[in-house]
């Protein structure tokens, strides 16, 4: 579930904090993905620029470690050559702050092995990745230095950094100039500092955003139109199998196991298990993993969770599926849901009771 305060990505909880990753947990999947229908408020025009650019980048810290390198005489020519330049000199002063000084020959490398589909896999050094994310969070914030040294292999985290950094440009089809990206990394180590200044790199960071954003949301209305086609397939599908009950909703939902007793009402508090599925068959939620069951207000989860649950008693086991309208919608649920994604989820109501008054 995404918070105000912080964003869950790939199982590590990322603060706003500028300098360092905050784990709060050991990275797993995303815990009760189905709770609360996904609210973004990164998308509020009044965010600051460093949260902004986070959201879009997540390893952030990674980023900013490519410290030097490159051909050391890139030309700012172009705008795509400002923007690169600029990230390079911004995100390297985050962690620059922390102590951490990386090989800028290994980022080159683990850039181009990307782009040439070479090297270490992308499950490697987004593990890789991963634990060093872990251990900046583990450091509360405390710089590194010879008293307290960095555990993290300093060689194989610049070529993963440049690896990831690659990847990431590459999916979101943004075109990064690399020698002027590790060109504003260097220049921020020299006497005479950035060629160009604070305001000017802060201008070209918000357009690369704005870029960003704009590449995002066309990606995202591609992938949910097509999505939309394929959810009313299966859903219409669905509905001529053996078993399968559609509401007026649309919702769809199978009797695996009757239970007995009466049925939730929609401001009760429920205790569940299930398993959230995408139509394709990916998990991306399930309770059973965990081993243990959730309790939450079934006023407080998506449109179908709250209907379907009403159909259930105690003890029963349903297979509910769930149109997008009635789950994420538009939106989704990044980065586990895409947008107008139908869902498939397995649901155990164990037992249910009155919410306790405010």
């Amino acid at each position: 579930m995404v918070s105000n305060t912080i964003f869950r990505k790939n199982g590590i909880a990322c603060t706003g904090q500028i300098g360092y990753f905050e784990v709060k947990t050991k990275p797993t999947k995303a815990k009760n993905v189905y709770l609360a229908p996904f609210n973004d408020n990164d998308s509020n025009q009044n965010l600051n620029l460093m949260k902004k650019l986070m959201y879009l980048l997540p390893f952030v810290l990674g980023l900013a470690a490519c410290n030097g390198g490159g051909s050391g005489n890139a030309e700012l020519s172009t705008s795509e050559d400002s923007i690169s330049y600029s990230l390079g000199v911004y995100l390297t002063e985050q962690l620059k702050s922390q102590g951490i000084s990386l090989d800028p020959e290994r980022i080159h490398e683990g850039f181009v092995d990307v782009q040439n589909e070479e090297g270490m896999s992308k499950e490697n050094y987004t593990a890789f990745l991963m634990k060093f994310s872990q251990e900046m969070g583990m450091r509360q914030g405390v710089p590194v230095s010879e008293d307290s040294p960095l555990a993290t292999n300093l060689d194989t985290l610049s070529y993963a950094i440049g690896a990831d950094f690659s990847e990431r440009m590459k999916s979101n089809g943004m075109e990064i100039n690399s020698d002027a990206f590790l060109q504003g990394s260097k220049d921020l180590y020299t006497e005479d500092g950035p060629k160009i200044d604070l305001a000017g790199r802060q201008g070209h960071i918000m357009t690369f955003s704005q870029q960003m954003q704009e590449k995002q949301m066309a990606k995202m209305e591609a992938e949910g139109e097509e999505n939309i086609k394929i959810g009313e397939e299966f859903l219409a599908e669905n509905a001529t199998k053996e078993g399968v009950k559609t509401t007026d909703s649309g919702l769809q939902y199978k009797v695996i196991t009757e239970g007995a007793g009466p049925r939730p009402a929609s401001t009760d508090v429920v205790k569940v298990h299930y398993e959230g599925r995408l139509l394709d068959g990916t998990v991306f939620d399930s309770s059973y993993e965990r081993g243990e069951p959730i309790e939450f207000g079934l006023d407080r989860v998506i449109p179908g969770w709250t209907e379907g649950l009403q159909l259930m008693n105690a003890g029963a086991k349903y297979q509910l599926y769930i149109p997008s309208g009635l789950a994420y919608g538009k939106r989704g649920s990044p980065p586990n849901i895409g947008s107008n994604e139908t869902l498939i989820f397995d649901v155990e109501l164990l037992e249910f009771k009155a919410a306790p008054e405010q």
